[in-house]
């Protein structure tokens, strides 16, 4: 997943009294305190920029290769942001960040603060890398014609045949592309659900997550709860229903909805 911010950034504007959530990014500051176990992830307490009480951060390892289950292994960098109630409410939010290419733990202070900042009063709030983005095994380019230093690829065409290939061969020698898929990335995401010791969770996403979101309630209908997309991308492989909280249902497919009995309710928590 590469991130191209220039030329991909959704800009978004919510009212304050409804839940929002924003493709823009803020650094989650991390300082290592005290461990804390949390199901199967080794997290520690930190501090996530501007938010009260901080958070627990960590990482989780995944095999590169799922199918295999051999070989290199990515960390996929995960940040927590504790629900401020000491009973939560079911299931916490997961954050799906825009791109494809942002890094979700960066989001972590922005989202925490302002975006899902009433829903943390009784929510967990997870925020993890994808697999090459962040800081999970990030993919990187040089340059694809986003620096301005170089006018005539910056104003030129959008992704240089030259640069893409250059690009290519330098990422290909850490990581194999084809297994940096959205598909794939929400299995880890599911191993990450497990392993934090969550029956069902609620998914929060904007631009890129949202379609990221319709692939893995495709993959895990039962496992997710609820589901709150904004800036929505609709791919006819991935057809995804929400119902409201009147029972009013938006169907964002282009095709066939989801069977009404896997449909996921749009933030009835």
């Amino acid at each position: 997943m590469l991130s191209l911010s220039r030329r991909f950034a959704t800009p978004s504007v919510f009212s304050s009294c409804v839940v929002a959530v924003l493709g823009l990014t803020l650094l989650a500051h991390v300082r290592a305190q005290a461990i804390d176990q949390t199901g199967g992830v080794n997290l520690q307490r930190c501090d996530v920029l501007g938010t009260a009480g901080g958070g627990k951060c960590g990482t989780y390892n995944v095999f590169e290769n799922r199918s295999a289950k051999t070989g290199r292994k990515i960390g996929l960098n995960i940040v927590l942001v504790p629900a401020l109630s000491a009973t939560p409410a079911p299931g916490p939010v997961f954050w799906l960040e825009g791109g494809p290419g942002g890094s979700a733990t960066e989001a972590a202070g922005l989202v925490s603060q302002k975006y899902l900042r009433d829903l943390r009063n009784d929510h967990d709030l997870v925020f993890i890398d994808e697999r090459g983005t962040g800081k999970s095994n990030p993919l990187k380019c040089d340059d694809v014609g986003e620096t301005p230093a170089n006018l005539d690829a910056y104003f030129g065409k959008l992704f240089p045949p030259n640069l893409v290939r250059t690009c290519r061969e330098k990422l290909e020698k850490t990581a194999a592309l084809k297994l940096y898929t959205t598909p794939i990335a929400m299995d880890d995401l599911d191993d990450v659900r497990s392993a934090l010791g969550y029956k069902q969770i609620n998914l929060a996403g904007v631009s890129y997550g949202t379609l990221a979101a319709q692939v893995y309630i495709r993959k895990y209908p039962d496992r997710v709860r609820s589901g709150l997309p904004h800036g929505h991308r609709r791919d006819s492989n991935y057809p995804f229903l929400l119902r409201g909280p009147h029972k009013t249902r938006w169907n964002f497919s282009l095709r066939t909805a989801l069977p009404i009995s896997r449909a996921v309710t749009l933030f009835r928590i």
